[in-house]
């Protein structure tokens, strides 16, 4: 057990704490409201997690389309109606592309900002399609 004060968060202290080495992630609050100690998972590690997890289902569905492209054909038809196949096919890569973009925390700024390019370039593909 260590001791801590943690008067400047305006907390009167001192709190006797568990050594803890590895906190997985976690952040440890002292007192929560119900009076004992927490460990409370962060909202940054939460967002990345969130962030990491859509960037491989895109992934993964980018790569669906070349695993299964007939599943996707009958979508794509609504922004591709000529040569629909070759169409899965590259929206699969972009889609994997992107996907890995956003799962890898270095480059994942880019990788959203590619998203919000590619679903607003499919976006325009359908209305002028129609």
């Amino acid at each position: 057990m260590t001791t801590i004060t943690l008067e400047g968060l305006g907390l009167a202290g001192p709190y006797r704490v568990p050594r803890v080495p590895y906190t997985f992630g976690l952040t440890y609050f002292p007192r929560a409201a119900s009076g004992r100690h927490a460990f409370v998972k962060g909202t940054a590690t939460m967002a990345r997690n969130a962030a990491t997890t859509f960037g491989f289902l895109l992934a993964a569905t980018g790569a669906a389309h070349f695993a299964a492209p007939q599943v996707f054909e009958p979508v794509s038809a609504a922004a591709f109606p000529e040569d629909t196949r070759s169409w899965v096919y590259r929206n699969g890569a972009s889609e994997l592309a992107i996907g890995l973009a956003v799962a890898n925390g270095r480059t994942r700024k880019l990788g959203f900002a590619a998203f919000a390019a590619y679903g607003a370039w499919l976006g325009s593909r359908i209305i002028a399609s129609r």
